[in-house]
């Protein structure tokens, strides 16, 4: 765990990918359209890549693990990956960020 100046850790969520959209508000609006859209689909793989390639070009990782809903997609967007960075679905599945708020507490 990296912790920034002021005893927070970076939200990596954040970062800014597509038109002043955050990568959580881009690719979780996208999410809630999937079953209906193919190209929502397509822009959701985007962005998210485009979030995975910012994390990998600032803090050049071992490997990511893919959690909670984007789980599901990670198949999509895994193969596209840096080789020398594994890409990784983690076991929790969708169910890791309910999963990490009750270790929280």
């Amino acid at each position: 765990m990296i912790y920034g100046a002021n005893n927070s850790v970076g939200e990596l969520g954040h970062m800014i990918i597509n038109n002043g959209k955050d990568l959580e508000e881009a690719t979780v609006k996208q999410m809630r359209r999937l079953k209906f859209s193919k190209m929502a689909a397509k822009e959701f793989e985007k962005n998210l890549g485009i979030g995975i390639a910012n994390i990998i070009n600032i803090l050049d990782p071992e490997a990511i693990i893919i959690g909670g809903g984007a789980a599901k997609t990670a198949e999509a967007f895994i193969p596209r990956a840096r080789k020398n960075v594994k890409i990784l679905v983690g076991k929790l599945g969708e169910n890791a960020g309910a999963i990490g708020v009750v270790a929280l507490f």
